[in-house]
């Protein structure tokens, strides 16, 4: 099937974060009767080979927890259009009693939240559009997206992997790939969501959008 026939749907940042945080049943603490959260502060570098197999990670991991509660919540660079991630994390705080602890790296939080993982999703650094193809079986595997450098920390977690895509796309155009995508994934998916990734080319991804295809268990694309 062509890739071209699905429909044209675009998700915006800012509805999606203020949803996915106020829209959930919260997780409340018993002592204090407060909404106890995580969250993180993830720096500018979104670039394969710098930065970016953390960041894929963690955002993956972030559209799995907040299936069912509002649990992981990043603030992202100043650098980025959106910038309301602070004031809004201090507007949950204060008026939704919200009390988040910060996440130091990625073991942390996979441990804190190692049981709402069912498993793992290679993706290959030396094909960038497999990230984005790794997201969409992710949400579908209940799943997290690492790179090559990352599998000895979730296998040392005992996490099994369940898609290897190292190597399957090579010397694959963009059309090629997302048309096996496709094939592979579409009936599967939840039709209702299609997310655009988006965030600048070639070496770099601002793939902060990519929690809501996991969390819908939705269609990514580019």
């Amino acid at each position: 099937m062509d890739i071209s026939l699905l429909p044209q749907v675009r998700t915006r940042v800012a509805f999606a974060v203020t949803t996915s945080l106020l829209a959930l049943p919260a997780t409340t603490s018993p002592a204090q009767n407060e909404r106890a959260a995580f969250t993180m502060t993830l720096d500018n570098r979104w670039s394969v080979g710098d930065g970016l197999a953390e960041k894929a990670f963690l955002v993956s991991l972030q559209g799995l927890v907040n299936r069912d509660a509002p649990n992981l919540y990043f603030l992202y660079p100043t650098e980025w259009p959106y910038s309301f991630d602070e004031p809004l994390r201090d507007y949950l705080t204060e008026v939704y009693d919200f009390r988040f602890t910060e996440f130091d790296g990625v073991g942390e939080a996979l441990e804190q939240f190692r049981d709402d993982v069912k498993g793992y999703v290679v993706w290959d650094e030396e094909e960038r559009t497999s990230l984005i193809v790794s997201f969409t079986t992710a949400g579908l595997e209940d799943a997290v997206v690492v790179s090559e450098d990352l599998i000895p920390l979730v296998e040392a977690a005992g996490i099994p992997k369940v898609e290897d895509n190292r190597g399957r796309f090579t010397e694959w155009t963009d059309y090629e790939i997302y048309n096996w995508a496709y094939d592979a994934y579409w009936d599967r998916v939840n039709q209702d969501f299609l997310i655009y990734i988006g965030g600048h080319a070639q070496a770099r991804m601002e793939a902060g959008i990519a929690d809501m295809a996991v969390m819908k268990r939705a269609f990514a694309t580019d």
